[in-house]
């Protein structure tokens, strides 16, 4: 008998000792047998996996193939410490809430059972069976595993998520201004109100996850913040902010996969993006705490900081400033998304031209009509005035932009794809090909306290025409 088969035989031998136990959802389960693969990584594993777009294909498939006809299932994702079950070979008596139990690491897969199989059932049937298959042993000779040793969630599509678009960036370039415009359009709400970012699903809130849990689709569900709590009277177009998902793979992704779900992207010149993201995360301030409470500082305290944004040029701050480029993320949405379902507006559009923008971006989402004529546009988060040294040393301008030359061309082209779909953006083209910045703006540069601190939250009027 070779070393493996005598481990797997001892691996069969350990079950035995656990109690047998036996439901309606094992009854049913020897009958089940869908075409779906099983075991599948549910839950993104930082290190492992190598292509996003793949695994995520490969588990939504998987969890399709369940919930669909003819199968008709209940998805689910099945954790369980490997280590510790292979210790329980070796030491059948080990308690299982001792500290190695407590400390193994897990390993998660998308299981498939039938619709009677509850959360307390799935588990240990499942792996049960899952586990004989591996072994080449009939289940039915090996006792399911306790269940208290098994965490099980029900997993959804993500086109269970009732949302018509998202704000996904890209941060630093309007986003505030877009989002909060558009809320004050009578047919256009968003889950958390007119400021506020959502990270409720997507970033943080979708915990790594390729497809999501029930349990994460109904809290974010329930934590929203309606303009109406009747439905039939309120806002019928539904949409998120959060302007970091640009930079996030696994979030975008999820969003191609909600086939009903749009994207809006806001871009800008690279250099004023770059500019105001290091005053937020590098710059030393001179009142620190004033600019923090003002939203220019990331946080009250810092432990290292720079005086100039010429660090940006220093092999230091390198990671950083490669950690900040938009244009490979960029690359790749492009590819994933069709202009049907992708909206990318420049900064400058909103900021020219801002009726005719939101106009265009209210009916792209589905709205019967454009803005009241009596609504003024409101431009949110800026800063008048000087907010580095940048603008006041050309070199150092024109040694950044050649930095961010990739940055500039992906945007142009990113730009003349929405003139292709019927909606040209001749003052953001121009920009972007001139490599125009805000410090070429002398008006940009004069401080006026109502772009400086925005105290009421609602910003400044915007200027039309």
């Amino acid at each position: 008998m070779r070393p493996g088969d005598r481990a797997m035989r001892g691996f069969a031998l350990g079950f035995a000792l656990l109690q047998l136990t036996d439901s309606d959802c094992g009854t049913l389960f020897k009958d089940f047998g869908p075409p779906c693969l099983v075991g599948l990584p549910a839950t993104w594993r930082p290190g492992k996996h190598e292509n996003v777009k793949d695994h995520m294909r490969s588990t939504r498939n998987a969890l399709r193939c369940c919930l669909e006809l003819p199968v008709l299932g209940r998805a689910w994702e099945l954790g369980f410490a490997m280590s510790h079950l292979l210790r329980r070979v070796d030491e059948p008596n080990a308690s299982a809430s001792g500290p190695t139990a407590r400390s193994a690491a897990a390993v998660f897969g998308l299981f498939c059972g039938p619709k009677a199989c509850g959360p307390s059932e799935i588990g240990p049937v499942a792996l049960t069976h899952f586990l004989a298959e591996q072994m080449q042993v009939s289940a039915t000779a090996m006792p399911p595993l306790p269940g208290h040793e098994i965490a099980v969630t029900e997993l959804v599509d993500w086109s269970s998520i009732p949302l018509h678009f998202v704000i996904a960036g890209a941060e630093r370039c309007a986003t505030s201004s877009l989002h909060y415009n558009l809320y004050h359009h009578p047919e256009i709400d968003f889950t958390l109100g007119p400021t506020a970012e959502d990270y409720s699903i997507f970033m943080q809130g979708q915990r790594n996850k390729l497809v999501p849990t029930r349990a994460q689709v109904e809290n974010h569900v329930a934590q929203r913040s309606t303009k109406n709590q009747q439905p039939s009277m309120g806002a019928s177009i539904m949409g998120l902010k959060n302007p970091v998902i640009v930079t996030y793979p696994l979030s975008y992704h999820a969003i191609a996969e909600m086939r009903s779900t749009k994207m809006i992207l806001v871009l800008c010149d690279p250099l004023r993006r770059l500019e105001k993201l290091f005053m937020f995360w590098q710059f030393c301030h001179h009142d620190l705490q004033d600019a923090w409470r003002r939203g220019d500082a990331a946080r009250p305290k810092q432990e290292r900081c720079y005086s100039s944004i010429g660090a940006l040029l220093t092999w230091e701050l390198q990671p950083w400033l490669r950690a900040q480029f938009l244009a490979p993320h960029l690359k790749v949405i492009l590819e994933i998304f069709s202009t049907r379902r992708l909206l990318i507006l420049h900064q400058a559009s909103l900021r020219r031209t801002p009726r005719e923008t939101y106009d265009h971006a209210a009916r792209w989402l589905g709205a019967r009509s454009g803005f009241s004529a009596a609504y003024r546009f409101r431009r949110r988060q800026y800063r008048l005035g000087h907010r580095t040294d940048l603008c006041h040393n050309v070199s150092l301008q024109e040694a950044l932009k050649r930095r961010l030359v990739l940055e500039y061309g992906t945007f142009l082209w990113a730009i003349s794809l929405q003139a292709g779909a019927g909606f040209p953006q001749r003052e953001a083209q121009a920009e972007l090909e001139e490599h125009r910045s805000r410090c070429d703006d002398p008006e940009e540069l004069v401080p006026g306290e109502c772009g400086l601190y925005d105290e009421d939250d609602t910003g400044c009027p915007q200027r039309e025409g």
